[in-house]
C-alpha cells in the first residue's frame, strides 16, 4: 500500500510538471518572437520549443499510451497522415535529413496535440483562454506603438506595414499570421460566451472593438472573412434562440462599420474587401509577393502543372515531406526550394507546401483532421453539461477547427511556433471536455459503490 502511495505520488509530481512544460510552451511562444524581433534577441531561441515538447512527449508516454485506448480514431488519423509521408519518402528517395526536418515542422504541433488531449483539464484550458483574453488590451498598446514607431521607417518596412505589427508576437515581418489566430480565438470564444449568456454586451463590444482595431493596424483582412464565418457557424451549429438572432445581426452590423472605417484609414486596401473582382484578383490572380510568386487560390494548380504536369501519379503524393522545405541551416534547405522557393514562395501557404511535399492526398488527409475535429465536438450532445460555462469551450474548438481550413489555405499559421502550438491546444478541447466528463462519471459511480458497500 505504501509502494501503491508512493508511484501515484510520483506520477502525480510527473503529471505536474508536464503540465507545466505545457504552459510554459504556449506562453513562451506568446512571447519570445517580441523580444526577438523588438530587442534583438537570437533567432536561435525558436528551437527551444523542439526541447520542450520533446520533453513533454517524454514525460506523458504513459498518458498517450492510455489516450489512445480513449481517443483511438484521432490517433490513428495522425497515425494515417505519418505513414503516408513515409511511403512518399519512399517511392522518392531523398535525404533522410530532409525528410526528419519535415517531419518536425508538421507533426510537432500534432504531437503536442496529443499530449494536451491526454495530460490537461478543464480547469488547465480554462485558465490558458482568460489569460489570452486579458492579454487584449496589452496587445492594443503594443501594436498602437508598433504603427507609429514603424510607419516612417522607410523601405520595406514601411511598404509593407501591416506585415510587421504583431503585437505580442514582436515587430517582424509574418508576425500578424500569429496575431490572426489569437484574435480568431478571442473572437470565437467571446461571442460564444455572449451568446451563452456568459459575457455582457458592453464587454463583448469592448473585445470585438479591440480586435478590429488590431486587424486595421495590422492590415488583417482574414479577418472579416473569419468573423463571419464564426458567427454563421455559431447560428446553424447549436439550437437558434433569439439571442443568438440577435449576435448575427449586431455582427453584420459591426462588419458594415468596420468596413468603413476601414475604407476611410485605407480606401486602397479596403477594396479587397468591398469589391468582387477586387476580391478575385486578390485571391487568384495577383501574385502574392512577386511577379512570378503563387497566389491562395492559384497554387495548386500552378504547382500541378510545374511539377507534375506529366506525372499525374506525382500529384497525389507530392515529392515527398522535407523535399521542399527550407531553413537558415544550409543542410536542412532542401534543393528545391533553392530552386524554385524564393520566387515561388510557396512556404508562405500551408496548402501549396503540402501539396507539393505530399500531393493532393496528403493534403486532403491533412484537412481530414481538423474536420474530424468539428465532428467530434458534436460528440455526447446529448449530455447535458455542468452550465452554459462549459459549452462555450466546445463550440469555441469546434468553431476554430472550420476556421483552421481556411487558415491553411491563407498563410502558414500551422508552421510557425507562435501560432501551430497554441492553434492546436484549441483543437484539443473537444477531447479534453469528453474524457473528463468521462472521469467524472465513473468517479461518481465508484463513489456510489462504495457508499452501498
Amino acid at each position: 500500500m505504501v509502494l501503491l502511495n508512493q508511484s501515484n505520488a510520483q506520477l502525480n509530481v510527473q503529471r505536474f510538471f508536464t503540465k507545466k512544460l505545457i504552459f510554459f510552451q504556449i506562453y513562451y511562444n506568446l512571447f519570445i518572437k517580441f523580444f526577438i524581433g523588438q530587442f534583438g534577441f537570437p533567432h536561435s531561441l525558436n528551437y527551444v520549443t523542439d526541447i520542450i515538447t520533446f520533453l513533454i512527449a517524454l514525460l506523458c508516454l504513459g498518458e498517450l499510451r492510455a489516450g489512445f485506448r480513449k481517443n483511438s480514431f484521432i490517433y490513428k488519423w495522425i497515425y494515417v497522415m505519418l505513414i503516408f509521408t513515409v511511403i512518399g519518402y519512399v517511392i522518392n528517395i531523398y535525404s533522410p535529413t530532409l525528410y526528419i526536418w519535415g517531419l518536425r515542422n508538421t507533426f510537432r504541433f500534432f504531437l503536442f496535440f496529443l499530449c494536451c488531449l491526454a495530460i490537461l483539464k478543464k480547469k488547465d484550458i480554462k485558465k490558458i483562454l482568460h489569460v489570452l483574453v486579458r492579454l487584449l488590451p496589452i496587445n492594443c498598446l503594443i501594436c498602437t506603438y508598433q504603427y507609429f514607431t514603424l510607419r516612417n521607417s522607410g523601405g520595406y518596412v514601411s511598404l509593407y506595414l501591416g506585415d510587421f505589427i504583431g503585437g505580442m508576437f514582436g515587430p517582424i515581418q509574418g508576425s500578424n499570421v500569429a496575431m490572426n489566430v489569437y484574435l480568431s480565438i478571442i473572437l470565437v470564444f467571446t461571442l460564444a460566451a455572449f451568446t451563452e449568456k456568459k459575457l455582457s454586451f458592453i464587454k463583448l463590444s469592448l473585445y470585438v472593438s479591440m480586435c478590429f482595431y488590431i486587424a486595421i493596424l495590422a492590415e488583417m483582412k482574414i479577418i472579416y472573412f473569419e468573423f463571419l464565418i464564426i458567427l454563421i457557424i455559431l447560428i446553424f451549429t447549436s439550437k437558434v434562440s433569439f439571442k443568438k438572432i440577435v449576435t448575427m445581426i449586431l455582427g453584420v452590423l459591426t462588419l458594415i462599420v468596420v468596413l468603413n472605417i476601414w475604407k476611410a484609414y485605407n480606401p486602397d486596401s479596403s477594396a479587397y474587401l468591398t469589391n468582387w473582382n477586387s476580391i478575385l484578383n486578390y485571391t487568384a490572380e495577383t501574385s502574392y509577393a512577386g511577379t512570378n510568386s503563387l497566389n491562395r487560390l492559384s497554387a495548386i494548380p500552378m504547382l500541378s502543372t510545374l511539377f507534375f504536369q506529366d506525372n499525374w501519379a506525382g500529384g497525389l503524393v507530392g515529392i515527398g515531406l522535407g523535399n521542399a522545405d527550407t531553413s537558415n541551416i544550409d543542410l536542412l534547405n532542401s534543393p528545391t526550394y533553392s530552386l524554385y522557393g524564393e520566387t515561388l514562395k510557396y512556404t508562405y501557404f500551408q496548402q501549396a507546401i503540402l501539396f507539393l511535399e505530399t500531393g493532393i492526398i496528403g493534403l486532403l488527409i491533412y484537412l481530414g483532421f481538423f474536420i474530424v475535429i468539428f465532428l467530434h465536438s458534436f460528440q455526447k450532445r446529448k449530455v447535458k453539461w455542468v452550465n452554459h460555462y462549459e459549452y462555450i469551450y466546445i463550440v469555441t474548438a469546434r468553431i476554430f477547427s472550420i476556421l483552421a481550413i481556411l487558415m491553411v489555405f491563407y498563410n502558414q499559421s500551422f508552421r510557425l511556433e507562435s501560432s501551430g502550438y497554441l492553434a492546436f491546444l484549441i483543437l484539443a478541447i473537444p477531447y479534453i471536455w469528453v474524457n473528463n466528463e468521462e472521469e467524472e462519471i465513473t468517479k461518481k459511480f465508484d463513489n456510489k459503490l462504495s457508499i452501498s458497500r
